[in-house]
């Protein structure tokens, strides 16, 4: 089995549960945000705790498991990152 950080397992996991499934990457005056619907990986403030999340998201990309959508700062969950995310939980359970 693809073997990730587990912070990207949690940012896979929460776009796979949202309504969407989608990541928002987005840089702002504020700094960068990545989130999915209803939660808020990063503060924008924190270059250590942003370096994490970002590592994440490219961990994700890099494996199929997300896709950029149109300039990059939306990203949709592939039928590879559901399938993943299924796995997961079937071994929880």
């Amino acid at each position: 089995m693809l073997s990730l950080p587990t912070e990207a397992v949690s940012l896979l996991k929460a776009a796979v549960h949202s309504e969407r499934g989608m990541i928002m990457h987005a840089k702002h005056w504020g700094g960068e945000t990545i989130c999915t619907e209803g939660h808020i990986f990063t503060d924008g403030h924190n270059i250590r705790h942003l370096a994490i999340w970002r590592n994440a998201l490219e961990k994700l990309i890099r494996a199929g498991l997300v896709i950029r959508l149109g300039s990059g700062t939306v990203l949709q969950v592939t039928s590879r990152g559901y399938t993943y995310v299924d796995s997961l939980e079937r071994e929880v359970a």
